[in-house]
């Protein structure tokens, strides 16, 4: 009992000496973006108080957000808590998340008196965290859809309001401006079509098999570092796979593709401008120009990454085919870099496929003769 009588004489004789705000302001920010397991995303509310050195007094807050609900890929979807954090005491959290429509909603607690609210401070971004949440579809993994999250901050209601005690008033202190998506957490994802030189069979436009893919989103500035990379085995019939990229912020990259017996190859000079958050389209196989340098071959109907970089040193020469040779010779077979038709054997049609491409000089453009 005496160290509860401490306690509050501590924090009796602490508040008097606080500078109130008549008009508090903040940053409500939702930040923290990721995807834990490939169903659920989860993300945190912060409010950090900006108005130094005065302080507030926190009475209550609803959250809403705008959401597209495609992300549940086929299944249902759910808003909930993502467990026990918050740095707010249990009465001031906000409640019953749900989901209706396209909203995510969170009810406000019950507000809570005059001198029994939450003191904010500027203790420094990103502030004072209200609740963590998720997102979780029955589905074994969320959609590649845009997420399209956005706070709902205007009518018709319900839309998000921040509450605090001014004086003695709860008072309605909302400031929409102050409102903040930090998306820098969630995926940048890439839908990639490309067909490869030797897997294509040109009579269907399809490959001979699915293979293994990798592909890196590079500077688009000298020197060009690797920022983010994701693999995937490209499908047969579609020719296309999707990319999802975690560690990469807004900006702009190349697209870097990575095959194990292929030239490397990127996208079209520029780069490409893209937002964490979004879905993006590229399809290789449309056009000569949609790679750096027109490095494709046309087969068929499509535009093809070049075969025959066997050792990845960047240009498809003389020791490829000798790499080729060597293992005709030796009647080899299995999952090999010489086997560029994707038969798993290696024969005089692979031979023919790197022949063609040590002729015509094909190297990758983007480092130079």
């Amino acid at each position: 009992m005496k160290q509860i009588c401490r306690m509050l004489f501590f924090t009796f004789s602490i508040i008097p000496g606080i500078l109130f705000s008549q008009l508090p302001e903040y940053n409500l920010t939702a930040k923290n973006f990721s995807n834990p397991v490939p169903n659920v995303l989860e993300f945190d509310i912060y409010i950090e108080h900006t108005n130094s050195p005065t302080a507030f007094e926190y009475s209550g807050g609803q959250y809403f957000f705008n959401f597209n609900p495609m992300i549940a890929n086929g299944g249902e979807l759910f808003f909930s808590f993502a467990g026990d954090t918050s740095d707010l005491p249990v009465q001031l959290r906000p409640r019953n998340p749900k989901i209706t429509g396209n909203q995510l909603q969170l009810a406000s607690n019950n507000f809570p008196g005059a001198g029994n609210g939450y003191i904010m401070t500027d203790n420094g971004s990103p502030g004072t965290r209200i609740v963590s949440m998720k997102i979780t579809t029955t589905a074994p993994a969320l959609s590649n859809d845009p997420l399209n999250f956005q706070w709902r901050n205007a009518l018709p209601d319900p839309f998000t309001k921040i509450y605090a005690y001014i004086g003695n008033v709860n008072t309605n202190v909302t400031s929409n401006a102050a409102h903040i998506i930090d998306t820098s957490g969630i995926f940048i994802t890439y839908n990639i079509k490309i067909a490869i030189d030797g897997l294509l069979r040109t009579a269907f436009s399809h490959h001979t098999r699915r293979d293994t893919v990798t592909v890196y989103l590079a500077n688009s500035v000298s020197p060009y570092n690797f920022i983010d990379s994701a693999t995937n085995i490209i499908d047969s019939l579609t020719l296309s796979a999707t990319y999802n990229f975690g560690n990469a912020v807004n900006g702009t990259y190349y697209l870097v593709i990575k095959h194990h017996n292929s030239i490397e190859t990127w996208s079209k000079a520029g780069g490409e401008n893209v937002m964490n958050g979004n879905v993006y389209n590229y399809d290789f196989t449309s056009s000569a120009a949609m790679a750096y340098g027109n490095n494709l071959v046309f087969k068929g109907s499509l535009y093809c990454i070049y075969s025959g970089d066997v050792n990845q040193d960047f240009i498809i020469d003389i020791s490829d085919l000798s790499d080729v040779d060597n293992d005709v010779y030796n009647y080899a077979s299995g999952y090999l870099a010489t086997d560029l038709n994707g038969d798993y054997v290696v024969e005089g049609r692979d031979m023919t496929i790197i022949d063609n491409n040590k002729n015509a000089f094909v190297r990758n453009p983007v480092y130079g003769d």
